[in-house]
């Protein structure tokens, strides 16, 4: 087996329609062997059955796979540890597939002997609606994903690429580990990430070669959520609080376990904050004031911490 496409779905019965639908019409350069593995990540809706249906159904050699431990690293490390394929492609579960992005992926290890192949992720859609303040440097928020129109090597770690368009070696899970559990969605109420661009960074230091492939495209949605301030809001704060728990254990001076210094940067980004709205205006200082939100959380981070609760019990 060449590939294996996994997609790890969780009460998106629809929309992981959709998805297959699309991977139904790739481009399959000649001999290629594969299949696709769709993850259900203890769904409570009628996910099974419509899986089922696919397998049966449609056109793709199709398995259905249940993961019980809650979260998308469990059901990712699933994947990988269920595929047959040398290589293992990840896409999300309410994604479109471009038709040559599975040629693109498996020409792009070909001819640069990659480990990691990471594609472009585009919007499926505009709204027809987008707030003043929604610009290119918030664009990675949305899982918007563009490092441009050539084949790059990528060294990280803020151009990784992302998990909803990514493929691997499979034998780079040996070298560098699995997928974090202590990081990645959980059902629909955390929003800690980065778990991809971890396994991504200990792959660089194994010595492996991850590159970004431009022809390699998958569309996701724009949803609602997503073009609201509280949406951003909470994404920072959870990063801060991530990187805070993460943070470990530290000997200087604290204040109920923040260190001094991490109090410093946040009342500086909030006088930045302040001073560039008077500057430029409510909407123009957005990005500014997601550095005080994501020093909150670091702050809440380290709090947690002092009190036990540790990295490794993120979602606890």
């Amino acid at each position: 087996m060449d590939i294996s496409i996994i997609i790890c779905t969780y009460n998106r019965s629809k929309l992981l329609r959709q998805c297959i639908e699309s991977v139904e019409g790739l481009i399959v350069p000649e001999g290629l062997s594969w299949e696709v593995l769709i993850v259900d990540n203890n769904s409570t809706d009628d996910t099974k059955s419509a899986a089922e249906y696919m397998q049966k159904s449609g056109k793709l050699n199709t398995r259905y796979v249940f993961e019980k431990k809650q979260g998308l690293s469990f059901a990712r490390n699933k994947g990988v540890a269920e595929a047959g394929g040398g290589i293992v492609a990840f896409i999300d579960d309410d994604s479109v597939v471009d038709k040559g992005w599975l040629k693109a992926i498996i020409e792009t290890f070909s001819k640069y002997g990659a480990d990691c192949v990471g594609g472009r992720i585009s919007p499926l859609d505009w709204p027809k609606k987008v707030p003043a303040w929604f610009n290119e440097e918030l664009y990675k928020y949305t899982g918007i994903y563009d490092q441009g129109d050539k084949v790059i090597e990528l060294s990280g770690p803020f151009a990784l690429p992302y998990g909803g368009n990514a493929a691997y070696k499979k034998g780079v899970f040996t070298k560098a580990g699995l997928f974090d559990t202590g990081l990645g969605r959980v059902g629909k109420g955390s929003v800690y990430g980065g778990e991809e661009q971890e396994l991504e960074q200990k792959i660089i230091k194994s010595g492996g070669k991850i590159f970004y492939q431009p022809g390699a495209i998958v569309y996701h949605p724009l949803r609602p959520e997503m073009l609201a301030r509280k949406y951003f809001r909470g994404m920072d704060f959870k990063t801060g609080e991530k990187a805070g728990l993460k943070f470990g254990e530290y000997g200087k001076r604290t204040i109920f376990g923040v260190p001094l210094f991490a109090i410093n940067q946040f009342l500086r980004s909030v006088y930045r904050y302040i001073k560039a709205v008077i500057k430029d205006g409510y909407s123009n200082s957005f990005r500014k004031e997601l550095y005080c939100w994501y020093f909150l959380g670091f702050m809440s981070g380290r709090i947690k911490y002092t009190s036990g609760h540790k990295y490794n019990n993120l979602h606890v």
